[in-house]
């Protein structure tokens, strides 16, 4: 019932409004050492995959395995995943990064009538083993599929998913869970399958399907990762970075300054008086998104920036952390404007900020809280990313974690404000 996603817990019966009024947690892994000496287990896994399917199409893109049926899955109308063959799965699977066998899989449903089947699938292989999480508007199924022969596991009956409804299917060691809209529907047992890929299907017997998919999100449940005292990506809903490695790699876009890794844990930049920018580009997002960073270093006068709407090195949203100030800005053909200033207390070392914009609303939070909103109407297009800066100098102020995902505009479905079109 908490906004972000459905790996948040609602911890109060009087929650709405997104949390306004009651108290949701997420919790951030420290790996499999102790906790408390925040040991990491290791260096992760993967990153967590998304698609909003909005882009040209027809074709998915290489970021998706498009040949496991006779039927090609599609983009249609530049905003939705689809299928148009007769009696076949239009099934695909993602291909950009290598999940564990703990997995789920997770679609946002666009459109569908009786007959047309949208499902997340799980642990695929040879294209037609797998577990699947099935609706068609008139039942809700956990299935699995044996060399293309499907099984009901669990007939998990009413309410069943409506256009806009959020459904999920994990599968950990032996046991499979099944949600809508972030609450639980059933969970069951089964040994068939123990890895495999993720990823969608469409599919109608009598003709091509109608049915239609908006946002597809897939992942590892469960990642150990982070070194020595390293955070993890565990938990998070949508993109993650914990910059575990030597360099950024592909999924990033440098525009301003030299962003880079430092100790094959932080996140930095060596390039004084420039805001050594990077936005994600490894899979697009809605323009209604959010940026969030978990400090690990703060010196005094270095900045650390959480953006949304990066177009450019001029054209970008930020919420800028110093240990003197805390204020949501913008830049604009190159000319920096504080839109707010946020006040006291101000982050330090280790805290979380998070910059979210939703239509013309800018909304800022320090560890979960939410600090204070603004409008402009300034950008409206980009994608999210992160950024240090000092003026005058180069900065060594640190960036332990980036999450980001689109953002929701409106709640619903079960649990009161678990739906929306996009988690």
């Amino acid at each position: 019932g908490c906004q972000g996603g459905t790996n948040n817990t609602n911890l109060s019966e009087t929650n709405s409004d997104f949390g306004n009024n009651g108290t949701c947690w997420r919790f951030v892994s420290r790996g499999s050492g102790d906790p408390y000496l925040g040991q990491g287990g290791g260096t992760p896994q993967y990153y967590e995959g998304t698609d909003t399917f909005e882009r040209a199409g027809p074709a998915l893109g290489s970021n998706w395995n498009t040949s496991h049926t006779a039927c090609v899955p599609e983009i249609f109308n530049s905003s939705d995943f689809g299928g148009g063959s007769t009696n076949v799965r239009c099934l695909a699977t993602w291909t950009a990064a290598t999940f564990g066998n703990d997995q789920f899989s997770e679609i946002t449903i666009t459109s569908f009538t009786t007959n047309d089947q949208v499902a997340a699938v799980v642990r695929l292989s040879n294209g037609d083993n797998f577990y699947a999480l099935v609706s068609d508007g008139a039942s809700f199924l956990l299935r699995e599929f044996v060399g293309g022969s499907g099984a009901t596991l669990v007939d998990l009956s009413t309410p069943y998913p409506v256009a806009g409804d959020t459904i999920r299917l994990e599968a950990e060691g032996s046991t499979l869970r099944a949600y809508r809209n972030g609450s639980l529907r059933g969970t069951t047992t089964d040994t068939s399958f123990t890895s495999g890929a993720n990823g969608a299907y469409t599919f109608r017997a009598d003709q091509g399907p109608t049915s239609r998919i908006e946002y597809w999100h897939g992942g590892s449940l469960n990642v150990q990762g982070g070194g020595s005292g390293g955070v993890s990506c565990e938990g998070s809903s949508g993109l993650c970075d914990d910059f575990e490695r030597v360099s950024l790699g592909s999924n990033w876009t440098v525009v301003a300054g030299t962003p880079q890794i430092y100790s094959s844990s932080d996140f930095g930049g060596a390039t004084a008086d420039a805001y050594n920018l990077v936005y994600w580009s490894g899979s697009s997002l809605s323009n209604n998104q959010y940026s969030e960073v978990i400090m690990s270093a703060l010196p005094a006068s270095h900045q650390v920036i959480a953006a949304v709407r990066v177009a450019d090195a001029s054209n970008f949203y930020g919420l800028r952390a110093t240990t003197t100030s805390f204020e949501i800005f913008k830049v604009v053909s190159g000319t920096p404007t504080v839109l707010l200033d946020l006040s006291t207390p101000y982050p330090t070392a280790t805290d979380t900020i998070r910059l979210e914009v939703s239509g013309t609303t800018l909304k800022a939070y320090i560890n979960g809280v939410l600090r204070n909103q603004t409008t402009d109407s300034s950008l409206a297009s980009g994608s999210p990313g992160v950024s240090v800066y000092l003026s005058g100098g180069t900065p060594t102020s640190r960036v332990e974690l980036w999450r980001a995902s689109s953002a929701s505009e409106s709640g619903g479905g079960e649990g009161g404000g678990g739906g929306g079109a996009t988690p």
